[in-house]
């Protein structure tokens, strides 16, 4: 994995420790979204890291298999750059 790819991940992981939410049991829809303030890498491998990045023991779910439904979205050329990422049960 290169570094620039496990600093954003740690990145994203501390920021989810932070909100102290407890984890999802079962099934979750998640939703995130990528705000890039300059070239967006691939959307793909954003969902990819972060969601390697929330799961594990004590972080939003355990394992991304959980993931039913996943919607996701770039917004190019958006200052500041972020994420925001949203879950919910499965109904």
């Amino acid at each position: 994995t290169p570094e620039r790819t496990r600093a954003f991940e740690e990145a994203i992981g501390w920021a989810w420790r932070e909100t102290g939410c407890p984890p999802f049991v079962g099934d979750v829809v998640v939703t995130i979204d990528v705000y890039e303030p300059g070239r967006a890498a691939d959307l793909d491998n954003y969902v990819k890291a972060i969601l390697d990045a929330i799961q594990g023991d004590g972080m939003a779910f355990l394992n991304d298999r959980q993931v039913t439904c996943l919607a996701a979205s770039v917004y190019r050329k958006h200052k500041p750059g972020g994420v925001r990422v949203t879950i919910e049960p499965a109904s």
